[in-house]
């Protein structure tokens, strides 16, 4: 009995150890804690993400398929989307318009691309509403399917 209990005890003491960093100046970064700004930066429970957007000619909007801005995985080519948006959103804008044109995606309604910088909020957007606390339209450009017919 007394046996289980020291050990429990130990078990105890082992796994509450680590908490002393949260009060040292400068914390260790290990597994499996860690103090690396990914994963403890307060965010203030909000977001800023570069995203492409599809408008219908009726004003409906969709979110596009990441896919449409280059090839790799969701986070590679978000980070892609960021920086082109940054340097040349004129380009990136034309990139996606011309892969719906092509019908690479079933995105037929879609007449106009927008590239859109917004803030979103955590509550706000797992809650279900995915609207934007506020935006900024960098770059917008047609979808010309005559063009790419004719080629």
């Amino acid at each position: 009995m007394r046996l289980a209990a020291g050990l429990s005890v130990l078990m105890i003491l082992v796994i509450v150890w680590p908490v002393r960093y949260n009060w040292a100046r400068k914390p260790v970064d290990s597994f499996p804690l860690s103090y690396y700004p990914m994963f403890s930066h307060d965010r203030h429970g909000k977001a800023e993400m570069t995203y492409l957007l599809g408008v219908s000619a009726d004003g409906k909007r969709r979110y596009l398929p990441y896919q449409l801005a280059g090839t790799g995985g969701m986070n590679q080519v978000r980070k892609v989307i960021a920086k082109r948006a940054k340097k040349d959103p004129t380009g990136l804008c034309k990139t996606v318009a011309d892969a719906i044109a092509s019908g690479e995606r079933d995105l037929n309604d879609v007449q106009t691309v927008k590239i859109i910088r917004g803030q979103f909020s955590f509550d706000q957007f797992f809650s279900g509403d995915q609207t934007p606390k506020s935006s900024n339209v960098l770059c917008s450009c047609f979808v010309n399917r005559d063009a790419i017919a004719h080629k």
